[in-house]
């Protein structure tokens, strides 16, 4: 026992001054008779602890053990589980380790009766080594404590019978001895008495009685006879005490012979206690035991089960041995497939080269399309300021007209218009140099066209901006979905190449036995292998396509800033429509996912029955050929087998047509586009020629013939422009049209 341990419980124990009436406990021996124990205890929990019986002066073993049996009691009703402890020893011979015990237990019970809070507060002031040094001691208590509880009522029972006797028989020994001690001296006295008799009467016959005598002999005779009446009493007393001195010889020979039945039961408690704790750890070894067999019974009825479906399933793999003819000519047919699956990869070859050069010539295009939407610009700016050169030639004649002065207005027209051929801004300048009115009004409808254009320049760009943003966005939510649809991709290819692995293992293994269906299943394993990175590449491909697409669609919807109000309304109508295409078209691609999902789910369910099938014959492959035989259900599954494995097949087509679609559609595009590039130019080289017209005429004819030529001019700019726009409308439609083919061939 660690004096730690000690010095930390005689601490707790001064701790209660109240209850020792200052006097301090020094040594843990001095608590050996339980008094100032069960005070302490009465004074945390009352009601559970009642108050000892005050006895101060009497301190016999009988007491003690009273009073332990009491405290051991009281501590039994709070805390069942505690371990026994030896009271007899503790009571007789104060043992310091079985003292340290029921001091630990007294700790425990303060601790955890209604004054338990107290208890721990009042042990936290103590300080932290107190604290550590109980905690230490009560632990492996504490840990005792967590076991299950054990009924010890019959122990106890026992125990405090056998001090009881004990206590009796040290008692009936004391008695025994002194009564011994008592009988000695009784017989010392009788023979004295005997020897003082026989003298006496010794000394009758020798002296002769006289008459002087007579009174001394008469009170020796009286003498003589209370001698012989103390005699005789002397002897009853001795008979008296032989007699109790055999009583409690036998009664000693029957607590002796108690007292060995009593230690053989103790020993054998003791025994049938350790035998107890035995028996409780190999309770828990055979409860863990019956749930292993528990465990095994089912493992075992699971087995019966899968013995029956193994024998179930050797009968239908015998029959399907049967098919091995037909698998054959199946075979046969899917290496006829398999070159008809090389034509298909030469012609996704070409068809990626043919895209590949379509995409350079768009990229050109978009190139001198961008050229082209620079000049025609460009041109919109010449044509206002020749509009403006008019309309200001016009009013100077009219003026000079007004005037009477053709002749130096002819010069004055002669002039600008050579200047015009040079400069154009030069000449307005110098006609706006002019202080008369034309030239203020002149001054003034430019000075408003440039206000309305920087009027305009500012409300287009947040629209620019704004249109650019939203174009950003939706790009990046399709490159997040892109990657989202690759990574699963990139998953389901992992999956399908382990369990491609697996099969192809077991093919290995079982090639002894069955090798017309090892074959046929990994041939058509390996055509389904090529399928799918057709398929992938396919995808690949039609991704790039909407790539360029998207990019188109971009810049068509920032060349939609340009178009005028009418052309815009025009314009929304057309993405209201196309917003409720987008919808359907959401529908229909939910629909074509849930189609794909099924697909996929089908496709793993596919490769893990062929998978089973391949370990189930190599696993069964000794079976003779008179139980090869093959049932309804199982041609039926070979039947869907074969049907899934030519799906592919379709699908391929399909997705080859709607490339060749999206293909002549980029084709009818690049054909517009070049279109649309000629009658650009055929509109560039008229505006040019009309502008050289429009000088020519002011230059020769009279004043009067240029109205009707000035308004046929800006008719024809007006047609034009309206053309332009249709031509800009329709080539965005035919834009969106492939995006939405794209998207539609994407998701399905």
């Amino acid at each position: 026992m660690s004096s730690q341990e000690t010095s930390s419980l005689l601490a707790w124990i001064n701790s209660y001054e109240d209850v020792l009436d200052g006097n301090s406990v020094t040594e843990i021996t001095q608590l050996s008779d339980g008094l100032v124990l069960s005070r302490i205890l009465n004074k945390v929990d009352p009601e559970a602890f009642p108050a000892p019986q005050k006895k101060e002066t009497d301190s016999t073993f009988t007491t003690k053990l009273q009073s332990l049996t009491r405290l051991q009691a009281s501590l039994t009703c709070l805390l069942p589980n505690l371990p026994p402890l030896n009271l007899s020893v503790i009571a007789s011979t104060a043992a310091e380790n079985e003292v340290v015990q029921l001091v630990k237990h007294v700790l425990i019970a303060a601790v955890k009766g209604a004054g338990g809070p107290s208890v721990v507060q009042g042990i936290g002031q103590l300080g932290e080594d107190v604290g550590a040094g109980l905690m230490l001691a009560i632990t492996p208590v504490m840990t005792r404590l967590d076991e299950p509880t054990v009924d010890n009522s019959d122990y106890y029972a026992l125990l405090s019978t056998h001090t009881a006797l004990t206590h009796d028989k040290k008692s009936i020994e004391t008695a025994y001895k002194q009564l011994l001690d008592d009988m000695r001296s009784l017989r010392a006295e009788h023979d004295d008495t005997i020897a003082e008799l026989a003298g006496l009467r010794d000394e009758a016959v020798d002296h002769q009685p006289s008459p002087i005598s007579s009174r001394a002999e008469e009170s020796l005779r009286n003498e003589l006879v209370r001698v012989k009446d103390e005699l005789q009493r002397s002897e009853d007393s001795l008979a008296e005490s032989e007699a109790t001195s055999e009583r409690h010889t036998l009664t000693i020979r029957d607590l002796h012979r108690k007292m060995d039945d009593l230690s053989a039961k103790a020993a054998e408690t003791s025994t049938l206690r350790d035998q107890l704790e035995e028996n409780k750890h190999a309770a828990a070894q055979l409860q863990k035991t019956e749930n292993v067999i528990e465990k095994y019974k089912q493992k075992l009825e699971e087995s019966a089960s899968l013995r029956r479906q193994f024998k179930s399933l050797e009968d239908q793999n015998a029959r399907l041995v049967d098919v091995n003819a037909s698998l054959e000519a199946n075979a046969k047919q899917l290496n006829a497939t398999k070159s008809l699956a090389d034509n298909y990869k030469t012609q996704f070859v070409d068809l990626e080269n043919r895209h590949a050069q379509r995409m350079k010539e768009h990229q050109h295009l978009s190139h001198e399309l961008t050229q082209l939407r620079l000049s025609h610009s460009a041109l919109e700016e010449e044509k206002l300021r020749a509009s403006e050169h008019v309309y200001l030639l016009e009013e100077k004649l009219k003026e000079m007209e007004a005037d009477k002065t053709h002749a130096d207005t002819h010069e004055i027209l002669s002039k600008q218009t050579q200047h015009s051929h040079e400069k154009n801004s030069d000449d307005l300048e110098l006609a706006l140099s002019d202080t008369s009115t034309t030239g203020l009004k002149l001054q003034v409808r430019r000075l408003v066209k440039e206000l309305e254009s920087v009027r305009s320049d500012k409300g287009t760009d947040p629209d620019r901006a704004l249109v650019l943003e939203n174009v950003l966005a939706d790009t990046q939510k399709m490159k997040e979905r892109y990657e989202a649809d690759w990574m699963s991709e990139l998953t389901e290819k992992l999956d399908l190449q382990r369990k491609m692995d697996e099969i192809r293992r077991g093919m290995d293994e079982g090639s002894g036995d069955g090798p017309e269906v090892v074959t046929a299943l990994r041939q058509r394993l390996n055509e389904s292998t090529d399928q799918l990175d057709r398929i992938k590449s396919s995808f690949a491909e039609l991704q790039s396509v909407h790539n360029g697409v998207t990019e188109e669609l971009t810049r068509a919807k920032s060349d939609m800033t340009l178009v005028s109000k009418d052309q815009i309304d025009i314009l929304n109508s057309l993405r209201q429509s196309v917003d409720e295409d987008k919808l359907e078209m959401g529908k229909e691609n939910d629909s074509l996912k849930e189609t794909v999902r099924r697909m996929e789910q089908h496709e793993k369910e596919t490769l893990e029955k062929m998978n089973r099938m391949l370990m189930e014959r190599v696993d069964e492959g000794s079976l003779g050929a008179h139980n090869r035989g093959m049932t309804e259900s199982d041609k039926d599954y070979m039947s869907s087998l074969m049907g899934d494995l030519h799906k592919p097949h379709s699908r391929e087509t399909e997705l080859s047509e709607r490339v060749n679609k999206a293909e002549s559609q980029v084709h009818a595009l690049t054909l517009a586009m070049d279109d649309m590039k000629k009658r650009h130019l055929k509109r560039r080289q008229e505006m040019f020629l009309n502008h050289s017209k429009v000088a020519s005429m002011m230059d020769d004819e009279p004043a009067s013939d240029r109205p009707p030529q000035k308004h046929s001019w800006l008719g024809m700019q007006r047609a034009n422009a309206v053309q332009s726009s249709s031509m800009v409308l329709s080539h965005r439609n035919n834009i969106i049209t492939i995006s939405l083919q794209y998207h539609l061939h994407k998701f399905v």
